[in-house]
């Protein structure tokens, strides 16, 4: 009798165990922009704090809000200048929700620089949307 109990003890107590140590869903970084999807990363949430945007507030936020989008088209158009294969198209149209309020200050410079070298390329005639 008295192994029944114990066995019974044993197995109650996995339960518990197991139950206390369900996990949370992990928060979602994934954004949804033209040309695919991405996950914002370290550097992105860097920076996002002087926005004062949060792994949680941004994970918090829905989908399709404007804060979200907005995020999301920066931060992947922030990829695009980098690969310095940016175009006007990129910033009129593809990523157009863009704002500099989610770069940092170092990289709000090359926003600028890079939207002024597609608007010059406009100019001369050399924009050609891929």
């Amino acid at each position: 009798m008295k192994g029944r109990h114990i066995g019974f003890s044993l197995y109650l107590g996995a339960l518990v165990v197991q139950a206390s140590t369900v996990t949370a869903p992990a928060a979602d970084f994934t954004c949804q922009v033209y040309g695919g999807s991405f996950v914002l990363d370290d550097s992105d949430f860097k920076a996002l704090e002087s926005s004062k945007i949060t792994r949680d507030k941004f994970a918090s936020l829905a989908p399709t809000s404007q804060v979200r989008v907005a995020i999301c088209d920066t931060r992947k158009l922030w990829r695009v200048i980098n690969t310095e294969k940016a175009n006007d198209c990129d910033f009129d149209n593809r990523y157009k929700n863009y704002s500099v309020m989610y770069t940092s200050d170092s990289e709000a410079k090359k926003f600028l620089l890079a939207e002024a070298a597609a608007t010059a390329a406009v100019m001369a005639g050399r924009n050609k949307c891929r």
